[in-house]
């Protein structure tokens, strides 16, 4: 199973904006709220200057974006594969537009 996912590239892109700064690095922790998953990711930098960088703030929805990427995410975190993060603005945290789980 592991070797199927880490053989796979998986995109997921939100179909408003693509993202402006990028973050690579494996995924440390994931912090699940009602209507968002807090990302701690190794070697992440604060490009776009938000206030707040503890974490990286993906918002939960209905999407089938959202849906697919968390599941993403939690299987990144779980095999520790890298993961690109594109991030499109800050809310004061740096909000995800994309996401890369890259082999």
């Amino acid at each position: 199973m592991r070797k199927l996912f880490i053989s796979i590239v998986l995109f997921f892109q939100l179909g408003v904006v693509g993202a402006t700064e990028w973050s690579y690095g494996k995924i440390l922790k994931l912090r699940y709220q009602s209507n968002a998953i807090l990302i701690t990711q190794e070697l992440a930098q604060n490009k776009l200057g938000c206030a707040n960088f503890n974490y990286i703030y993906f918002p939960l929805n209905e999407t089938v974006f959202s849906k697919n990427a968390s599941a993403a995410l939690l299987a990144a975190y779980t095999t520790q594969t890298p993961v690109s993060i594109g991030m499109i603005s800050c809310n004061p945290y740096p909000v995800v537009g994309e996401l890369w789980v890259n082999p």
